[in-house]
């Protein structure tokens, strides 16, 4: 779900002082206000959840239940309006948007209701957009764990056989996953039909058959090979982990969080399942709950605290704590000082709460390390707009549509025409 519109460009040519005054005169008065937004985020995210669902009378119920909390929040009752204009119910839908300029004169403008700046949409990207997953690499390298029992088992063997069928069953594994590591799908398939002929009845070949038919995109045939995986070994946690996938890729997010979970109680230390639940439970509107399962990763120091930290942070900028938002991604950058997206987020962060020249200070900085960021530089004037430097934005909504961001030549047309 992307932000509500927060801070718009009213700067365009011709826009008065007085009226550019009040906009800034209402920002400072709390329409960024970190709590006050925490406070009815989860409603607007479990929302629009239900209503991508078709669930729309729940969805519905949700914002009725932030309106009710937050009746003096002009966002509220916008977000209300513009789900009743989506189930044909435009009378009811005038009705809130007019309270909503009620509490807020330019509220519906501000927010892209109504009126000549509707079209102008803020940001160029949004965070909820990149958060990371769990590395491919790392994926594959659970399966380790599995091919050290074989290690072991083999050198614990008591066999006068030169060529034992175990070490055959190793030499295929660690070819099945060196094929995964290249993301040779259809190598990994030949190794695993070798390893079948010596493992033919093993949990771990099916669950590996549905990681490559997942990858393949073969949802049915994916899901086949899980659910024999975990017949023949409940207890198979990489089983449960993979198939909670299949379930995303269905957007049925709660059969999803139910095998992450299954995974968690059999390896409650398995990382990449916590990291995964953060994911399924943000799409869920379970913010807090992410937060919760990234902090765990991150107390534990595991191998992906930074792709931790990263997500963490979205996730509170997403409920308005933008304060530890940016606590998190300066330990990303701590660490990672060229990570040019850690900066473009750092940027927009600052952006989204008034502080426009450290904004402008990030995304230069994210330019610096790429310099094809088209929409950091799109960004970058945006915060020069609202900092009041029209020239200068210009110049950035220049290079930015030189580098192929589309939407940087309808500013320019809007903003530098003249």
């Amino acid at each position: 779900m992307r932000y509500p519109i927060i801070i718009f460009f009213f700067l365009a040519i011709g826009l008065n002082n007085s009226v550019f005054a009040q906009i800034q005169t209402n920002l400072d008065d709390g329409i960024v206000n970190e709590n006050h937004r925490g406070n009815i985020q989860f409603f607007l995210v479990k929302a629009e959840h239900l209503f991508r669902q078709g669930n729309q009378v729940e969805a519905l119920i949700e914002l009725d239940n932030a309106v009710d909390l937050a009746p003096q929040n002009p966002e509220v009752y916008l977000h209300r309006a513009l789900l009743k204009y989506r189930l044909g119910m435009p009378t009811a839908a005038r009705a809130d948007a007019a309270m909503a300029a009620r509490l807020n004169p330019i509220a519906p403008a501000l927010f892209g209701i109504e009126g000549p700046q509707a079209q102008m949409n803020l940001l160029a990207f949004y965070p909820e957009e990149i958060y990371q997953n769990v590395s491919w690499e790392d994926q594959v390298f659970q399966y380790e764990t599995t091919l050290d029992k074989w290690y072991e088992a083999l050198h614990t063997a008591h066999t006068n056989d030169v060529y034992p069928e175990l070490e055959s069953a190793i030499i295929h594994l660690e070819g099945v996953l060196t094929a995964l590591e290249n993301k040779s799908w259809y190598k990994a398939i030949e190794e695993l039909t070798y390893l079948e002929l010596f493992k033919a009845n093993t949990s771990i070949i099916y669950d590996l058959k549905g990681v490559i038919y997942l990858e393949l995109g073969e949802l049915a045939n994916s899901t086949t090979a899980f659910r024999k995986a975990i017949n023949l070994d409940p207890n198979n946690t990489m089983a449960w982990y993979n198939f909670s996938k299949v379930s995303q890729h269905l957007e049925n997010y709660e059969t999803s969080l139910d095998f992450l979970n299954k995974a968690i109680g059999l390896n409650p230390t398995f990382s990449n399942a916590y990291f995964e639940r953060a994911l399924v439970k943000k799409k869920l509107g379970d913010i807090e709950g992410a937060i919760a399962d990234y902090t765990k990763i991150i107390n534990r120091g595991e191998s992906n605290f930074l792709a931790a930290h990263f997500n963490r942070a979205i996730c509170y900028k997403k409920v308005g704590k933008l304060t530890d938002a940016l606590n998190d991604l300066k330990e990303v950058l701590f660490y990672e000082s060229d990570n040019s997206m850690a900066w473009k987020v750092k940027g927009n962060i600052h952006l989204l709460a008034g502080r426009y020249n450290e904004a402008i200070a990030d995304f230069t900085k994210a330019i610096e390390l790429d310099s094809e960021l088209g929409t950091a530089y799109f960004n970058r004037g945006v915060a020069h707009l609202l900092n009041q430097n029209p020239i200068t934005a210009c110049v950035d909504f220049e290079r930015s549509a030189n580098e192929g961001y589309d939407r940087a030549l309808e500013k320019q047309k809007y903003f530098c025409s003249n």
